[in-house]
């Protein structure tokens, strides 16, 4: 593998893990769907003479990593659902914080996960790709083939519906 090729999964591979991870479900079929995305990459540098017939290699990337997962939910007919790791609530805590506040950040969490599982498929794409992955608009459109502008319309929306739902939980809570 030549070194751009290595530097380039070296720098992407924890990214897309988590990014296929939590729309699969599922770390293992990750695993396989990334490595794919990979060997789709040297195949790509091999056909069209190199690594630069990519513009965008990050945007490229997260797209066949999308297109994979997409392909392994028709072949294993599941359900697209982003998961919530154990992990990540232990890195809600607050430094010092007392463990009844802990596990309010931890339950906080866990609703916000739960409100993001709500949103219709394509929302909740964009939502996790926007917020946990830190893409910009324009990436997001790459790597969803839609323009920048309905990302932004859909991510609103997808803000729009969240806040109401995470209200109305609140209020619930709150009686």
């Amino acid at each position: 593998m030549p070194d751009r090729t290595t530097d380039i999964v070296q720098e992407h591979e924890r990214a897309l893990l988590r990014y296929a991870a939590r729309l699969l479900g599922s770390q293992e079929d990750a695993g396989d769907v990334v490595q794919e995305a990979f060997l789709r990459l040297l195949k790509n540098n091999h056909a069209k003479g190199g690594l630069d017939s990519i513009e965008n290699t990050r945007a490229w990337l997260y797209s066949v990593v999308r297109n994979l997962c997409g392909d392994t939910f028709r072949s294993k007919k599941r359900k697209m659902e982003i998961s919530v790791a154990p992990e990540e609530f232990d890195n809600v805590r607050n430094a010092g914080a007392a463990p009844d506040a802990e596990l309010a950040a931890k339950e906080d969490m866990k609703t916000i996960r739960q409100a993001i599982n709500e949103l219709d498929p394509r929302s909740r794409e964009i939502v996790v790709l926007k917020l946990e992955h830190e893409r910009s608009y324009k990436e997001i459109a790459q790597i969803m083939d839609i323009s920048s502008s309905n990302v932004g319309f859909i991510l609103h929306k997808a803000m729009k519906k969240l806040s109401e739902k995470l209200r109305h939980l609140e209020q619930e809570g709150a009686k």
